[in-house]
This record gives structure tokens, sequence and C-alpha cells, in this order.
């Protein structure tokens, strides 16, 4: 079958290039006809592995010329400086000339004579436009990697307008398929929960002396690594054979610094940057915290938890409350509760065997999360796609058939 994924930057690092990546990679690996197109690129290579039998391209490259990328003409400039039709408030908030009238008008094209049976938008901004293109033969299928309440009412009310055009339509958790049935009455018969996958961890867990309580993510506002550090603070005195390791790169890094350095604990803080694969890391955590203020799913309790890492996590909606059952595969927190996080660390931390007994009952939930159970459920729905509307492309069933 052949199944395209349109995503914004395919050479990036973040959890839904991660996750695009990685389902494109395991339908390939099951016969299946793979391209990946990507908004733009800005750099040689994608930063996670890319199969060899997946097609990759971008529709613009945003390198310098002498190192790769293209000179634009005087119309593509003059596009390049219009903002996207799906520039909503925040909706696709990105430089100009990544997100602009060109990059419209670039994938409207593609999309007019692109063939594929199923093509799969993983942005709001890219489901947008999808929704909306004409003389589109294959089967239109967006993905949602957010959530619906993160969005303001702007692009709430595009999403309620042009979304029932898709043919299907895929979010990560069932309080999130509430909350879009609700909004959205036309889409609830084309809903379909399908959660990221992560891989089984492949590593001998072990943890290090000394033992060190991880997060990994962008180091931006939405994580509250300062709610973290400061945690981490209250409880160092009694902890003081333990460490705090941060992994991850953005914007907020030297904040959290200089956070860091006004502490009691700041030798034993590190920033270790940017990690991938991060795999190997989570398997010599003693214990994985998140803080974020929301989560669409939360990958990265996930990963950890397939390491045999225990967890504490915010009690936020649209992922952690999915998964995580309190006292008995993590530990949940109210968001912006900074005592409270210090509490539940410090009791997981003094507690072997609460430790111990988290990371197994987390490893059962991570099993629900691997490639082999998910992406069944991404053929399924094709599969059923295929059945329900033929007329969109003849040579779907046979195709369904073969793979």
């Amino acid at each position: 079958m052949k199944i395209t994924f349109l995503i914004r930057n395919a050479y990036g690092v973040g959890g839904t290039i991660k996750t695009t990546l990685h389902t494109a990679n395991l339908l390939a690996e099951r016969g299946h006809d793979i391209t990946v197109a990507s908004l733009w690129r800005h750099r040689k290579r994608p930063q996670f592995h890319v199969s060899e039998n997946v097609r990759l391209f971008a529709l613009m490259d945003l390198r310098d010329p002498a190192k790769g990328g293209e000179k634009l003409g005087r119309a593509d400039r003059a596009r390049a400086s219009k903002p996207s039709k799906t520039l909503l408030d925040g909706v696709n908030a990105m430089k100009t000339e990544a997100s602009s009238a060109l990059i419209d008008r670039r994938l409207a094209e593609f999309l007019k004579r692109h063939e594929a049976d199923v093509v799969v938008g993983t942005h709001a901004g890219i489901n947008l436009l999808l929704s909306q293109a004409k003389k589109v033969r294959a089967l239109r299928v967006g993905q949602e990697h957010m959530y619906y309440d993160q969005y303001k009412e702007p692009v709430k009310d595009e999403i309620r307008r042009v979304y029932p055009a898709l043919d299907a339509f895929v979010v990560l958790t069932g309080l999130d398929a509430d909350d879009y049935r609700s909004a959205v009455p036309e889409l609830a018969e084309k809903l379909t929960v399908i959660p990221n996958s992560v891989d089984r961890n492949g590593h001998e867990r072990r943890e290090e002396d000394p033992p060190f309580v991880m997060a990994a993510g962008r180091l931006s506002p939405v994580k509250r690594y300062s709610h973290l550090i400061r945690a981490f603070a209250k409880i160092g005195a009694e902890f003081p054979e333990w460490r705090l390791r941060l992994y991850g790169n953005g914007r907020n890094r030297e904040k959290l610094e200089d956070l860091a350095a006004e502490t009691d604990v700041a030798d034993r803080i590190d920033f270790m940057g940017a990690v991938s694969p991060i795999e190997a890391e989570w398997a010599k955590a003693s214990l994985a915290v998140s803080t974020s203020k929301m989560e669409s799913f939360g990958m990265s309790l996930i990963e950890a938890m397939a390491a045999g890492t225990p967890v504490v996590s915010t009690r936020v909606k649209y992922g952690p409350m999915d998964f995580i059952e309190d006292g008995h595969n993590g530990l949940l927190v109210e968001p912006g509760d900074i005592d409270a996080l210090a509490e539940r660390m410090a009791e997981a931390m003094r507690d072997s065997v609460l430790r111990k007994e988290l990371s197994e009952n987390g490893r059962e939930v991570a099993r629900r999360f691997e490639p082999e159970a998910v992406i069944h459920e991404h053929e399924a729905l094709f599969r059923r796609l295929s059945a329900q509307r033929p007329r969109r492309s003849g040579s779907l069933a046979g195709l369904f058939g073969r793979a």
C-alpha cells in the first residue's frame, strides 16, 4: 500500500518527528510503500533513523545555497514573505520562510501530483491544508499530536469548519477523543485512538552509582524544569549521594543553569544536552520525573517505563492520567506544587522496594505501546477506510491484501 506522511520538519528533533519516522519505518518493514514528505529541511541529515526503504524528501530546503539549500526566484521570494494560511494564533508559529504562502503552495502542488493511497497529516496546520486540498484522490487522514484544548479559538473554529472533510482523524488518547467528539460531532464516526509506539528497551537495566534522577525533553517553559530543580534542591540534604540530570536543549537552558547555580546542590545538577538515542540513558537512571504543565501523550514517561525506570509525573490530563495509576506504576503530583513534588520524589528515592514495584508495573504498561501492537492499529484503520471508500483509489483493496 502507498502511504505518505506529511510532516513539518523531519530533520529536527521532537516527539512528533520521532514517532512519525518510527511508524513509517515499521510500515515499510511490513511491505508498504512509504514516503515521508517534509515541508522543509534545515540540515543535511535527519536526527532520527530513517529506514532505507522509506523515501524521505523536503518540499523546501532552508539551508544556505552553498550548503545544498535552494536559491529562490523572485516569485517564490515574494510568496515566502507572506504568511501561511494556517498561521492562526500560533498553530504554525515558525519563522516566515518555514511557514509561508510558499509552503502552502508547494504542499498543494505536491498533493495534486503525488500518487498515494493514503496521505497522513501530522500537525494541525498540515491537517487544515490537507482537509481543504483539491483534486486529491488519496484517502486523507489527520493525526493529532497535541490535543484539542491546547488550541486557541481561531484554530478551533477552523478545525470545526474543515476537519469533517477528512476521511479519518487519529488522536493519541481517549480523553482527547471525547473532547473532539463533543466539539466536532461530524468527526465522531471518523475518530480513532492510536497511541504513539515506543520500542522495547534493549539495554540491560543497570543503575549508575551514584544514583540519579533523570528528565528528558525540550528545555522550554512548558516542561517546568525549574520546578524540578527547586524540588531537588529541597531534598538535596537528605539524599547527598543523588544527582539530577536534565537531557535536552532549548531556549530555557541558560535560565535553568542560572537557577541551578543558585541552589545548594549546584554541583549535583548536570545539563547533558540532547542525546539520541536516549534509551541507554533511561536504563541507567534510578528515577524519572516529568514536571510538564501539559502533555499530549507523555512519550518520555513511556520510554522510561520501557527501561524499567520508576516514574514521578505531574497529574496532567492528556497523557500521564491515561496510563499512570498512582502508587501502582508511578507516582502522581498536582502540577505546580513544588513541595508535593519534592515529597513524592523523596518517597521513591528513600524506598528501593517501592522503586522496584513501580519499575515492574511500569514495564507492563510500556508493553501496551510496543510497535508490534500499535502498528496493527494503523493498518486496521487503513484497511477499514479502503473497505468503506474504495472509489477513492481502485488499488486499495488489492494492496491491502498483499501487505
